[in-house]
């Protein structure tokens, strides 16, 4: 899903941004650089946290749409955003992180397989 209106996520994105440096922080610290076993590479992609928020907005969007038969109103969605525990904000997070280093993963080392 594509993020066509940023602007949505203005308000919670500074937030959301610190919480992907310490979640990555603390997850990072559980792998090296490079992780096969995983298939997670720490390159561009998982040093870039903006992206890595958009990922996740890009995930609340598709929870939320689903919710509200795909009609997007900003004072909704950041009452829904809002209504979500920090377990859960924190586990989309982590997704994101997640993805973008396997994404990572697979660039680097593609030509290799």
């Amino acid at each position: 899903m594509l993020i066509n209106n940023k602007e949505l996520f203005d308000p919670i994105k500074d937030k959301m941004i610190q919480r992907i440096k310490i979640l990555k922080n603390i997850y990072g610290h559980t792998f090296d650089l490079t992780d096969h076993n995983k298939a997670i590479y720490k390159g561009s992609r998982w040093q870039n946290d903006e992206r890595i928020f958009y990922l996740f907005c890009e995930e609340l969007l598709k929870m939320f749409s689903k919710e509200l038969n795909n009609k997007v109103e900003k004072d909704k969605l950041l009452n829904y955003i809002n209504s979500l525990n920090q377990q859960e904000i924190d586990k989309l997070l982590l997704n994101a992180i997640i993805e973008t280093a396997q994404c990572d993963y697979y660039y680097k080392f593609e030509k290799e397989w």
